[in-house]
């Protein structure tokens, strides 16, 4: 393979000062409608209200560009996770307080995010929500299509 790494000639002390922060990435996991996207959306409204830098790595929106076309098997949802780490590992080489809002249903693609990011650089938050209330929820229909007919959400 012909492929070269380019070190950067700027260090991470340097981007760190520059940027007056240190990155990090918020990994959101847990069920579809658990609440993963709405509390990253809102952290970050916090922290650039803060004054911070940061940017939300949202599962969804992220299947329309850099993983659109990966299906729903577990190779699929394994390279699915890879591509939003290697994305996360950059930001935060960048200094940007990343928030990943993924379901990320496996614990092997979670370590190995861990693992390619830095234990000290990332810190997995699961957003607990009952099954009743992520059906409830269904933001995408999922419950609805995996047992239909098993339950009647209300919308008002």
């Amino acid at each position: 393979m012909n492929i070269i790494r380019h070190e950067s000639k700027v260090c991470a002390g340097a981007r760190t000062e520059n940027m007056r922060q240190s990155g990090l990435v918020l990994w959101f996991t847990g069920l579809s409608g658990a609440g993963k996207s709405t509390i990253a959306m809102e952290v970050e409204a916090e922290l650039i209200g803060l004054g911070f830098s940061a940017y939300v790595l949202d599962g969804d929106n992220l299947r329309h560009g850099l993983t659109a076309g990966l299906g729903f098997g577990e190779a699929d949802r394994h390279e699915n996770v890879r591509r939003v780490y290697e994305t996360a590992a950059l930001f935060c080489d960048a200094q940007v307080i990343t928030l990943v809002s993924l379901i990320s249903a496996y614990a092997e693609p979670r370590l190995a995010a861990r693992e390619r990011i830095g234990a000290g650089r990332f810190c997995e938050i699961y957003v607990k929500a009952d099954v009743e209330t992520c059906k409830s929820r269904d933001p995408k229909g999922l419950y609805g299509r995996l047992f239909p007919g098993k339950y009647l959400i209300l919308r008002v």
